[in-house]
């Protein structure tokens, strides 16, 4: 289940992946099915929407995790005190994904000195609703309740989300949570160790996207990067263009206004100063108050605003696109020409189809994907010509070529880049390719 409250309870202005919970089956999956939902697991996100903790429904922490820079996940389990019991280690109450003897080592000095931290239970019956949630008392309930914790705890760790996830490999026993949302709220994949977001595979290892930006340079010149370089500052839950913390905000505030310059650089250089303290304070930092903060820009916004200078956001008029003439086909002697004397047949199909598979990125959003299509279903009539004809022959290029111009021309139309597709058909002989030819654009 999905938050959809929004700005102020109206409703689809909350991160897409902003969860609230999840009820699964706790059976093994060996186990008959049935029709009873027995375990409710409530999800804990931070700023950037990263699970940071899963919670049983009487509020005990059941699970928890932190994440490296670009994502890679270190789960953590409840009997997890640190990865070392020498509190002169760096690592010293640091979880390490495991509990072992230095966790038992590490309680019981806690336990012993009556630090808060050894404070876990109000109960050491697994029935009683304060069982797992912290009473402010040190006794002996919280010492059995770290020996449970301890005795039961699965071994988690690094590119280890969530309890069932055994490295590449996704247990279904009983028990386990088989938690998979991680980084922004992003779907880890525990068999590939990467990130599902929707339209990209991300590869927290090297912080980079597995194939190119769908939407070509519109996040900047790397195809690539995650977020610019600065997974800190965005998050990207389409896999296509980020969204930052100060940016969301703004929109949000200034939805269906104009305003002034000097009122958006106001509001966009307060935003950022919050957002920039909340990423740089330590957890639980005393002395600032994020949501204060985005309050107080957003009054001071409200002020600028009032002298007039937010007028309401102008509808915008309608567009009627230019009819795009083909552009001549290049002569063979012309420098830089795809169909030069002599070259190779298929080598001249690739030729045009690096030309056109860039010059597709041009159509509007909805058009480019059937552009696409068009030149990758067009280069392959082009090369099984080719396959039929000398070696120099220029024809079948020059046909494709044709075939691209026709497109591009089209591309404000989906109706007619739908009909060009359709009258090159996937597969026959060059014979049964109707828009493989020079003729004329269908509309």
């Amino acid at each position: 289940m999905h938050h959809n409250a929004g700005l102020a309870g109206l409703g689809s202005s909350s991160y897409i992946d902003a969860v609230i919970l999840r009820d699964d089956h706790e059976d093994d999956w060996t186990e008959a099915a049935d029709s009873t939902l027995e375990r409710r697991v409530y999800y804990c996100q931070n700023w950037r929407a990263d699970v940071v903790a899963l919670l049983a429904e009487n509020g005990r922490v059941v699970e928890r995790a932190w994440y490296e820079p670009y994502g890679t996940p270190h789960g953590l389990n409840p009997g997890d005190f640190g990865g070392t019991s020498s509190s002169g280690d760096d690592h010293y109450l640091v979880p390490d994904g495991d509990s072992d003897s230095d966790d038992a080592t590490t309680y019981l000095a806690l336990f012993g000195g009556g630090n808060a931290l050894s404070d876990t239970t109000g109960s050491s019956d697994p029935g009683d609703g304060e069982y797992g949630r912290p009473n402010g008392v040190i006794d002996s309930d919280d010492y059995f309740y770290f020996l449970d914790r301890a005795g039961d705890a699965v071994t988690l760790g690094r590119n280890v989300l969530s309890a069932g996830h055994d490295g590449a490999i996704a247990s279904h026993g009983a028990g386990n949570l088989r938690n998979r949302r991680g980084l922004a709220g992003y779907e880890w994949d525990p068999h590939v160790r990467r990130y599902h977001v929707r339209n990209r595979l991300l590869y927290p290892e090297i912080g980079r996207w597995t194939r190119r930006d769908p939407l070509g340079y519109v996040d900047g010149m790397g195809l690539y990067a995650y977020c610019r370089g600065s997974p800190a500052l965005y998050v990207d839950a389409l896999g296509l263009d980020i969204a930052g913390c100060a940016q969301r905000r703004y929109d949000n505030i200034t939805r269906g206004l104009s305003p002034s310059f000097k009122c958006a650089s106001q509001l966009r250089s307060a935003l950022l100063d919050c957002c920039t303290t909340l990423i740089t304070s330590p957890p639980g930092a005393p002395g600032f108050d994020f949501a204060a903060c985005v309050q107080d820009a957003r009054s001071a916004f409200d002020d600028c605003c009032g002298s007039s200078n937010c007028p309401p956001a102008p509808a915008p008029a309608p567009v009627t696109p230019a009819p795009v003439a083909p552009a001549p086909l290049p002569a063979p002697n012309k420098p830089g020409s795809p169909f030069p004397p002599g070259a190779d047949c298929m080598k001249q199909c690739e030729t045009v189809q690096l030309i056109f598979t860039a010059r597709c990125f041009n159509c509007p959003l909805q058009g480019r994907a059937l552009c696409s299509q068009i030149a990758a279903r067009g280069v392959w009539w082009c090369l099984n010509d080719c396959a039929s004809l000398p070696i120099n022959a220029t024809k079948p290029a020059r046909d494709y070529y044709n075939l691209m111009q026709r497109t591009l021309a089209a591309c404000d139309s989906l109706s007619d880049l739908q009909d060009i597709l359709d009258l090159i058909p996937r597969s026959g002989t060059a014979s049964t390719c109707a828009g493989c030819g020079g003729g004329a654009a269908p509309h």
